[in-house]
């Protein structure tokens, strides 16, 4: 389970480099829940549901159905993990959402843990 992350980049040679084991599979999740489901051709399963949600009040009725579209997602595009927990923290103004993400390497065993922020209007990895 090996790939290229855009995000990372060596500093000194400053060229792609690869990542693997729990840095891919974090990676992987959070790709899958900023892609909207359906969007990338001949794979209509990929992706989430979250964008759904980016214009809605941050209400319990929200999170609860964030904690489902995150589930959803998980099980059908990234298989090889596990969810372990999902935790929601919001700011007193109801303006701001950290989700974080539990989850399990399936094969390795390894706990690994991914967060998404959803500020009013758009989710941010």
């Amino acid at each position: 389970m090996r790939g290229a992350d855009l995000d990372r980049t060596d500093e000194i040679t400053k060229k792609v480099r690869t990542i693997s084991g729990i840095e891919k599979l974090r990676s992987n999740i959070k790709n899958a829940l900023l892609t909207p489901l359906g969007s990338r051709p001949n794979l209509p399963d990929y992706g989430s549901r979250l964008n759904e949600l980016k214009f809605e009040f941050i209400t319990d009725a929200l999170i609860d159905l964030s904690g489902l579209f995150i589930q959803e997602c998980v099980i059908a595009s990234v298989p090889e993990v596990a969810i372990v927990d999902i935790e929601f923290y919001r700011d007193s103004q109801n303006r701001e959402l950290r989700i974080n993400i539990i989850f399990k390497d399936r094969v390795s065993g390894q706990i690994g843990t991914v967060s998404v922020t959803f500020a009013k209007g758009v989710y941010q990895g």
